[in-house]
């Protein structure tokens, strides 16, 4: 049975992730404090199992930044990190606030497309609150070694999407 569920997350999801981002090029990483400390998460869980997360994180009282959505490899292509997008989105528009996100996913693109997103290739279209947020995170040392690790192991990969759209409730 498939489950989300609106939680933070547990010391032992948190290492999970930690070690499954090492692998990917798509997520610069979060240490273990950071992911436990996000308080806006939805976790999916497949028979019980950790699968998948998605977190956001709101700026001001107009933007929020659509900040992970990652599906644990052994989990992906049946439409569990889609069901995670559209439940991110729903609280979004829930609350009548600006979205922001990143991707280099093929598949996240395209559902940012369908979202009516404004897409950009330059992480300098993102709303101010976003913008000055980013300039910060990327001090953390953590996530400096991360990104020159990944930039180096990972130089062939597309390049980042960036996608911006306002939403109302249906």
């Amino acid at each position: 049975m498939r489950t989300i569920h609106k939680r933070k997350l547990t010391p032992a999801e948190a290492k999970i992730l930690v070690a499954a981002l090492k692998d990917t090029p798509n997520i610069t990483g979060y240490s273990e404090d950071e992911w436990l400390h996000f308080s806006d998460v939805w976790v999916a869980e497949i028979d019980g199992k950790f699968a998948a997360v998605a977190v956001n994180q709101d700026f001001g009282s107009d933007w929020t930044y659509l900040a992970v959505l990652f599906v644990l490899p052994e989990y992906r292509s049946i439409g569990i990190g889609k069901k995670l997008f559209d439940t991110q989105l729903e609280a979004i528009r829930s609350c009548k606030r600006g979205v922001y996100t990143c991707s280099r996913n093929p598949l996240v693109i395209e559902w940012m497309k369908k979202e009516g997103m404004s897409l950009s290739t330059t992480m300098w279209s993102a709303p101010l609150p976003i913008l000055l947020y980013y300039l910060i995170f990327y001090i953390s040392p953590y996530r400096i070694r991360e990104f020159l690790r990944k930039s180096s192991q990972f130089k062939n990969e597309p390049k980042w999407v960036y996608g911006r759209g306002s939403f109302q409730p249906h």
